[in-house]
């Protein structure tokens, strides 16, 4: 609407400005034409000379701007996102004005400009994610191929003529081919989950529990990992009971993940305290003194394809754990915030909704 009307408003004014410069003409005229040659009536002739400049003169001026949009918008299209040369210096970044006549389309240009910074960053998103999608396949394929190597490897021995295993040894090959090919099914069901979760094509069973001994539990599964018998874990609470709805599997899926990422990457004698708050929400912090995590990996945490190790770290995964572990407590209305600095540790708060809740 504002366009329009700088357009309509500078048409008359110039329309103002021919008839007075046309008027001046036809005065000047009636001065030097001789009076042999006044019965010859040039006043039209000469109008419609000054009109036809007049309005090529116009339209070139009006049409100079337009020409360069439409050349943009061909630009854009072709998938071209810089801002041409021309528009760039037409506007003037102290006032934050175009140039005249670039001032009579300033709402489009200026929009198409948005609109063409907004391309520029999700171009830069979309490769980005690429090059993450393409690092994650390369950390899948080395992760599946990782466990296929000693399942192979020790079916082999177990399957080789010449020599004799003692059952002992027997029994040792089969619980690493038995623990390598569960580990292969992880991966596989965290690929399933993470699909089925894009999709929303999981099915919730929501199921009111006490929270506070549903998470006592987790962290007590948790505590009795082998590989956290170097780790002290602690458990607090002013609440014996609240009460909410969840599903029971999946949600015990995203504490268990949480659980176990901050033992498996943080150094042996690491302290994780969890506790529970419960005022309009119920709050379950898991918080650790371990080494913590720097501004990049705390950023891409929930990005899934984004893996904070090298593919050649000890700790095996598939980079979906903690995107999933987002969309699990997402799906159950919750929200999930992480805060972690480097040598001082980590802190996870998840808040969901209360139902039914009673201190």
């Amino acid at each position: 609407m504002k366009m329009s009307f700088r357009i309509a408003l500078h048409f008359v004014l110039s329309l103002l400005l021919m008839l007075f410069l046309l008027g001046l003409s036809m005065m000047f005229i009636e001065e030097i034409v001789p009076e042999s040659n006044k019965n010859f009536n040039q006043a039209p002739l000469f109008g419609i000379i000054v009109f036809v400049v007049f309005a090529i003169s116009y339209g070139w001026y009006l049409g100079r701007p337009l020409r360069h949009l439409i050349s943009w918008i061909r630009q854009l299209a072709e998938g071209d996102y810089s801002v041409p040369d021309k528009i760039q210096r037409s506007y003037q970044p102290h006032n934050h004005q175009m140039k005249k006549p670039y001032q009579l389309y300033q709402d489009v240009l200026l929009n198409v400009w948005t609109l063409t910074n907004t391309l520029q960053e999700n171009e830069l998103k979309k490769q980005q994610l690429d090059e993450l999608k393409k690092e994650w396949i390369a950390g899948i394929s080395h992760d599946l191929k990782t466990p296929l190597t000693y399942i192979n490897g020790y079916s082999t021995m177990l399957l080789s003529p010449h020599y004799q295993w003692t059952e002992e040894e027997k029994e040792q090959f089969l619980k690493e081919i038995h623990a390598k090919s569960i580990h292969l099914q992880e991966l596989i069901q965290d690929l399933n989950l993470s699909l089925q979760l894009d999709e929303n094509k999981i099915p919730l069973n929501l199921k009111k529990v006490n929270i506070i001994e549903f998470v006592r539990r987790v962290v007590a599964d948790a505590a009795n990992d082998p590989r956290a018998k170097d780790d002290q874990i602690e458990f607090y609470t002013y609440h014996e009971r609240a009460e909410t709805e969840i599903d029971e599997k999946l949600f015990k899926r995203a504490l268990q993940n949480l659980m176990m990422n901050a033992i498996i990457h943080n150094p042996p004698g690491t302290t994780i305290q969890v506790s529970i708050r419960v005022s309009s929400q119920v709050q379950i912090v898991i918080q650790d003194n371990g080494k913590g995590m720097d501004k990049e990996t705390v950023d891409n945490l929930f990005v899934k394809y984004y893996r904070g190790t090298p593919t050649d770290a000890p700790a095996e995964g598939t980079g979906l754990g903690m995107s999933i572990v987002k969309q699990l407590i997402s799906v159950h209305k919750g929200t999930i915030d992480v805060h972690s600095q480097l040598n001082k540790g980590t802190t996870v708060t998840i808040s969901l909704p209360r139902h039914l809740a009673s201190a």
